[in-house]
């Protein structure tokens, strides 16, 4: 796969960061629960995690440092 060129990034930081979303209209409590269950495990810290150093390597950048965190009732974030 080709690497992608970065342009206006000085040697000393290099930032990237972007957002995932994922919307579902559910028309009933059995569909949300389940659409909740899905976001859950596709986007949980581990997952997120593999998505940012995937992308990382796609761009030939280096990774420094990662901190995940799930959250609870739902939700994660790595950075």
């Amino acid at each position: 796969m080709k690497k992608l060129k970065l342009y206006g990034f000085n040697n000393l930081t290099k930032s990237l960061s972007f957002n995932i979303y994922d919307i579902c209209y559910a028309k009933s409590p059995q569909e949300r629960m389940e659409y909740i269950s899905y976001i859950d495990h596709q986007y949980n810290s581990k997952r997120l995690t593999e998505i940012l150093t995937n992308l990382t390597e796609m761009i030939g950048a280096r990774v420094l440092n990662i901190s995940g965190q799930d959250y609870d009732p739902q939700g994660a974030s790595v950075t």
